[in-house]
């Protein structure tokens, strides 16, 4: 689980793809939900299984963005 506080503006996913990529990270959802130009969106990403140096160095990464207003949470998602 990913969660990112960005612009709503085009681009931002197009940013943030290829570090996913290069990091050997499948996205396996994303949501996102537009309000204003002005407001900063939230964007949800949940990840195919991966492990915890790749996501996080991803997340390191997706942080150095202009496009990212805060600091990506990361969180694992537990299968029961």
């Amino acid at each position: 689980y990913l969660r990112l506080v960005v612009k709503d503006k085009a681009g931002v996913i197009a940013d943030i793809a290829p570090i996913l990529r290069d990091a050997h990270i499948s996205i396996e959802s994303l949501i996102q939900h537009g309000r204003s130009s002005e407001q900063p969106v939230s964007v949800i990403i949940t990840t195919h299984g991966t492990n915890g140096r790749d996501i996080l160095s991803a997340a390191h990464e997706i942080a150095k963005l202009d496009s990212v207003m805060a600091d990506p949470l990361v969180m694992p998602i537990l299968k029961i």
